[in-house]
């Protein structure tokens, strides 16, 4: 008794390792129980990334959703700038007459997060296609209903 054949033993071992594989993988993947909320950095990162899609898809609906009520009024100003007259465009429509689709082939890196109460601001490497990096610091700061939103892009 306590003996356990050869074949029982090869598979008890290979049932360990694909146990053992299988907890690996969700370890690296942050899934299941290893699963994690996302950092206060990393859902900076994940706004001013989602920023520059939007745009890029020309979804300036959603970039208005990611500027802060001050950041609106200052696009709201630079579209009626741009476009003259006495009209007072929308957020989108100001985002789209300004920006057009100059987002369409931008790569955004975020280099840093540094994040103090309410606020934070991101180092971001932007890499227009063709041309060398351009380097910006965004502002940011928490929204009302939580979350994180754009307050300047420096």
């Amino acid at each position: 008794m306590g003996y356990l054949s050869e074949v029982a033993r090869r598979r008890i071992a290979a049932v360990l390792l694909i146990v053992a594989v299988v907890v690996a993988i969700l370890a690296i993947t942050d899934t299941g129980i290893f699963d994690d909320p996302p950092t206060q950095e990393e859902q900076v990162a994940d706004t001013i990334s989602d920023f520059f899609t939007a745009a890029a898809e020309g979804d300036f609906e959603r970039d208005c959703e990611l500027l802060s009520d001050e950041a609106q009024r200052s696009v709201r100003t630079g579209g009626a700038r741009a476009v003259g007259g006495d009209a007072k465009p929308s957020c989108e429509e100001s985002l789209e007459s300004v920006f057009g689709d100059s987002f369409a082939d931008i790569g955004v890196k975020v280099r840093g997060v540094n994040i103090s109460g309410n606020r934070a601001r991101a180092e971001v490497a932007l890499k227009p296609e063709g041309v060398p990096s351009t380097f910006r610091t965004i502002l940011l700061e928490t929204a009302d209903g939580g979350g994180w939103v754009i307050s300047d892009f420096g």
